[in-house]
């Protein structure tokens, strides 16, 4: 009976140590490199049957990178902002800052757009007519992908969560 006692606690610390190695092996998660910084004024005044222009700010970790809206070439992978359509509030357009050309040493020889720092990404939200008085919750997503001047890394989507007021009559 000693020796299954035995040759089961050997085991257990075996599948403990083991597991340990595995967890402790695994990459970490990918830290946010781009925050939601907010809108222009918090919260945004919507009147209902006019469209209304949001500007939201983001700001990008020191030492990294993203492309812009417009990247220099299809095989990278543009910054884009998508607003859900929801409590009858939609987006009607979007606008991206234009980004800065800019030469890393991986390539010296040809510039890419990007935003570094802080940018912001226009949006113009629509509410119907009718739409009672009060605060509503916008709901959305930047997809993004971001640079170190050395390597990218895979994209993320970062959500996009803030509160409109709609004006009553």
């Amino acid at each position: 009976m000693k020796l299954r006692t035995s040759a089961f606690f050997v085991v257990a610390v075996a599948v403990l140590c083991f597991g340990f190695a595995v967890v402790t092996s695994l990459p970490a998660a990918q830290p946010d490199r781009v925050s939601f910084a907010g809108v222009n004024t918090a919260p945004a005044v919507l009147a209902p049957g006019k469209a209304t222009q949001v500007t939201l700010r983001f700001v990008i970790v020191p030492g990294f990178h993203i492309n812009s809206n417009t990247p220099k070439s299809d095989l990278l992978i543009p910054t884009t902002l998508k607003i859900d359509s929801a409590n009858g509030i939609s987006a009607k357009g979007i606008a991206y800052d234009e980004g800065k050309d800019v030469a890393f040493p991986f390539d010296p020889d040809n510039k890419l757009n990007v935003y570094s720092g802080e940018f912001s990404v226009k949006t113009t939200l629509f509410v119907p007519a009718g739409t009672p008085a009060g605060t509503a919750s916008v709901h959305g997503e930047l997809r993004y992908q971001a640079c170190s001047d050395r390597s990218c890394f895979p994209p993320k989507t970062l959500p996009v969560d803030f509160s409109v007021t709609v004006k009553g009559r």
